[in-house]
C-alpha cells in the first residue's frame, strides 16, 4: 500500500515538472529580440527550402530589430579519396551560405557560414543519398543556430 502511494506521488510530481522544448514556437518568440520580415534566396533550391523552414518561426513583427535577409547558398560535393579502380571512397560535403542582413535602419551586415563534413562512400546509392540529405539537414541546423546567435548579438 505504501509503495503504491509513493509511486503515485512520484508520478504526479514528474508529470507536473513543467518541461517545455527549448526550440518550441512559444519559447522562440519569447527569447528572441529580433524578427525576420523577408527572406530572399538564391542558389541551391533544396538547401534554401530547409533554411526558410527553420527561419519561419522568427517572423513576429512586434520585435525591436527587424531584418530582411538575402541568402545565397551553395552545396559542393568533392571526392577526397579513390580506390585502385578509380572509384570514390571518401567524399566531402561543403555547404556555403552567404547572408546579407539589412535591419530597419538600413544597416547591412554580411555573414558567411561554411560547414563541411567528410563521409565514406556507400555501395547502395539510395542509402548514400539519404545519408547526404541527413548530413545537409544537420549542417543547416548548425548554420541556423549560428545565424540566430549572430542576429541576437548584433
Amino acid at each position: 500500500m505504501i509503495k503504491s502511494f509513493i509511486l503515485l506521488v512520484l508520478f504526479t510530481f514528474t508529470l507536473s515538472c513543467g518541461y517545455e522544448p527549448i526550440y518550441s514556437k512559444k519559447n522562440i518568440n519569447k527569447n528572441s529580440d529580433f524578427s525576420i520580415s523577408k527572406i530572399i534566396t538564391s542558389g541551391d533550391r533544396n538547401l534554401n527550402i530547409k533554411i526558410e523552414r527553420k527561419l519561419k518561426n522568427y517572423s513576429d513583427k512586434n520585435k525591436n530589430k527587424i531584418y530582411t535577409l538575402k541568402i545565397k547558398s551553395e552545396v559542393l560535393r568533392t571526392v577526397i579519396a579513390k580506390n585502385t579502380k578509380g572509384d570514390a571512397t571518401i567524399y566531402r560535403l561543403n555547404i556555403i551560405v552567404n547572408i546579407l542582413a539589412n535591419n530597419q535602419d538600413n544597416k547591412e551586415s554580411k555573414i558567411q557560414f561554411t560547414k563541411n563534413f567528410k563521409y565514406d562512400n556507400n555501395e547502395d546509392k539510395i542509402e548514400l543519398k539519404r545519408y547526404e540529405d541527413e548530413i545537409k539537414k544537420n549542417l543547416v541546423d548548425s548554420i541556423i543556430q549560428d545565424l540566430i546567435f549572430r542576429l541576437t548579438k548584433s
